[in-house]
């Protein structure tokens, strides 16, 4: 009786060329699964029939679908089965295979216990739109990219990317310029130009994912202003479904008033409950969060002192024929360190193994030629790295050979972003060059409780939630598809 049923049914879903694209193995193991055990046959079935809406096919194949489903209900063996599809050409496996895999996406998706919003993306995905993701902190950006990017598909090939090493390991994705072939971006303007296609993003499907919101770009203008952004990202899916802060929805609304620069006086006062004074009260293994490069470089330097062990310098090898371009150097041309600090890899090595800028570790042995850290719950030698500068004519004209690690008790705000953890000490006694900041590393942690506020002045400290303001370029974008 299920398989008339389910015969009934796809044959009124296939009548709608109504079917997104998978993989031809995927849907043999599910079809055989259920030919061979009627209970999984039936609730296979269930899955299927509670599903109301299936997105757009994106090829219309002519074919005798109602035959195609007869046949394959008829196979009552793994064998038979084989036979038969080995038997279909090419548009005919297509056809087969699309629409049985939407349903495994379906109900893949009901597994991830998708948010209705969420939902809403597969869809777009399928109908090769290029769309906008976007939302608060702690709102299942990352997680939906990463389903996403997880979903079976036999017309596309995808690749996630992202502008940092870390932001790419932690999506299990590349680099945007390694994506691209840029690399380290060295080689002349014209040399990259002439590798680009007629056709914007070579024609790929593209699906961006960010929150304008929070840290504001490097140069001055958002991706949303150019014109190739309004021509071409044309939806945009706003994500207001709480993940990060679900067991504290206080919080999670007093973290969006300050993403919107709406603090309310509420807010204020349960934010600054977690008001600190004396920062030896609070454990000093918790990551501390700075705003500026020079306050974590002392924050760094003073944990260095407390540690017991021998210190190990290392010193880069350096030729520079224009000493101006020094400061462009991220390798340090001195590296102090002792067994049991703190470290950060601060250049891409090996991002599918984490070895990426921006990935955490703790030094557990230090040799002549390198030192060895204990990162990812695995034991890793990070030896010298060559770094060339290059002038307009693809001329080196620096070069420095050293290792790429930096102290990292404490990070920037822009470090952790996109983070979470577990507990962090924010010191707010500096003011932040952007209002934007206090938001995003106030939005790091799940519970109020796990967030430590340290200033001098609590008054003062209210003072600072009381006046954050809003870039009103973003705003003004924001508001044109907010509800």
């Amino acid at each position: 009786m299920s398989e008339k049923k389910l015969n009934d049914f796809l044959r009124l879903e296939y009548e709608q060329n109504c079917f997104c694209p998978a993989t031809l193995n995927e849907i043999r193991v599910s079809m055989l699964l259920c030919k061979d055990n009627e209970d999984t046959w039936q609730s296979f079935f269930i899955h299927v029939v509670d599903f109301n809406e299936y997105p757009q096919n994106l090829r219309r194949i002519m074919i005798n679908k109602q035959i195609i489903i007869e046949n394959v209900n008829n196979c009552q063996t793994k064998e038979e089965f084989e036979t038969y599809t080995k038997s279909l050409n090419p548009e005919e496996i297509i056809f087969l295979t699309a629409y049985l895999s939407s349903i495994n996406n379906k109900i893949n998706q009901k597994k991830m216990k998708l948010s209705s919003e969420q939902k809403l993306a597969f869809k777009w995905l399928d109908d090769g739109e290029n769309f906008f993701i976007t939302g608060g902190a702690g709102c299942g950006k990352s997680y939906l990219i990463d389903a996403i990017a997880k979903s079976e598909q036999i017309y596309k090939q995808m690749t996630v990317t992202a502008s940092t090493g870390i932001a790419a390991y932690l999506l299990n994705g590349s680099t945007v310029h390694s994506f691209a072939g840029i690399e380290t971006g060295t080689k002349s303007d014209d040399y990259y130009i002439r590798k680009c296609e007629d056709e914007l993003f070579g024609g790929i499907q593209v699906i961006v994912c960010g929150d304008f919101y929070q840290l504001k770009p490097i140069v001055e203008n958002y991706a949303f202003q150019s014109s190739i952004w309004k021509q071409y990202i044309v939806k945009v899916l706003n994500l207001t479904t709480c993940f990060r802060q679900k067991d504290d929805l206080q919080f999670f609304n007093a973290l969006n008033e300050l993403r919107l620069g709406q603090v309310s006086a509420d807010s204020i006062k349960y934010m600054t409950k977690r008001h600190f004074i004396d920062e030896n009260s609070i454990n000093d293994e918790y990551t501390r969060l700075f705003f500026r490069n020079l306050s974590v470089q002392f924050y760094n330097h003073k944990k260095m002192k407390d540690i017991k062990h021998k210190e190990f310098t290392f010193y880069s090898k350096d030729v520079i024929r224009d000493p101006k371009v020094l400061a462009l150097f991220r390798i340090p041309q001195v590296l102090t360190v002792k067994v049991n600090v703190i470290v950060m890899l601060i250049k891409n090595i090996n991002v599918e193994e984490g070895l990426c800028n921006g990935a955490f570790g703790k030094v557990i042995q230090i040799e002549n030629d390198g030192v060895w850290i204990l990162m990812n719950n695995r034991e890793n030698k990070i030896e010298v790295v060559n770094k060339d500068i290059l002038d307009n004519a693809h001329s080196t004209i620096a070069s420095r050979v050293g290792i790429p690690l930096k102290l990292a008790f404490s990070l920037t705000v822009h470090k952790a972003q996109g983070s979470t953890m577990k507990k962090i000490v924010l010191d707010f006694n500096e003011n932040a060059f952007n209002p934007t900041l206090y938001y995003v590393s106030l939005s790091r942690v799940c519970n109020i409780n796990d967030v430590y506020i340290l200033h001098n002045n609590k008054e003062q400290l209210e003072k600072i939630f009381k006046s954050i303001k809003i870039n009103q370029l973003v705003n003004g974008h924001y508001q044109q598809f907010v509800k």
